[in-house]
């Protein structure tokens, strides 16, 4: 199989795509430069220990994908991480005092997500003497926009913000919406990735949760 370009890892350990044919004409030994590499004191030029350095990082990247363990990607299977804040009512919440509901996480954006979040709020109270808990994170946009929002929808699910985005980065989240279905014992049983309409969401967590 042919290939154009080549992924290294460089010196500070970025990964870097390459024309191999750029490569080859790079550090192919010319007369002159083998002759420099047979001197002792000259050493290894920088250019050649970049190019070093580069071939090491990647055959230990290729050692630890084949060695190492990896987990399940967005926490699938595991103990929910922890999500602890205020919502935009300034009320304390907890992931872990939510215990004993079933949560629906779901990750969202203003430019993306709003137009289908407003409809996770018939859906709760559908089912909030079910034990369903609905939890929604909006990532990268200012607060008093996220209020404003909830306020003109009739929000009544709790509402946090995360505009560092470190709650989105423990759970892997890296499109939106992404939702994450948690069992009573907070434990993640599903990652829906996109849309998905309430009566889809419903059927999941009724297979998952059994309300």
């Amino acid at each position: 199989m042919k290939h154009d370009k080549i992924g290294l890892f460089d010196s500070e350990g970025t990964l870097a795509y390459y024309d191999v044919r750029h490569l080859q004409d790079l550090y192919r030994l010319t007369p002159d430069r083998e002759r420099a590499a047979k001197k002792p004191e000259s050493g290894m030029s920088p250019r050649f220990q970049r190019f070093f350095m580069a071939l090491v990082l990647l055959l230990a990247s290729i050692v630890c994908m084949a060695g190492c363990e990896v987990k399940p990607e967005g926490h699938t299977g595991e103990k929910a991480p922890e999500i602890a804040g205020t919502d935009l009512h300034g009320e304390p919440i907890s992931l872990g005092r939510l215990r004993g509901s079933v949560v629906v996480l779901c990750f969202w954006t203003n430019s993306c997500c709003s137009d289908r979040l407003k409809l996770l709020e018939p859906y709760k109270r559908q089912n909030k003497d079910k034990g369903l808990v609905i939890l929604a994170i909006n990532e990268g946009n200012a607060r008093e926009s996220v209020a404003s929002y909830a306020k003109a929808n009739s929000l009544t699910f709790p509402v946090l913000t995360d505009e560092g985005s470190m709650t989105a980065k423990e759970y892997g989240v890296f499109g939106f919406p992404t939702i994450f279905i948690i069992d009573r014992k907070g434990i993640i049983r599903k990652k829906i990735l996109g849309d998905v309409n309430p009566a889809q969401l419903d059927k999941l967590v009724r297979q998952i949760a059994k309300l």
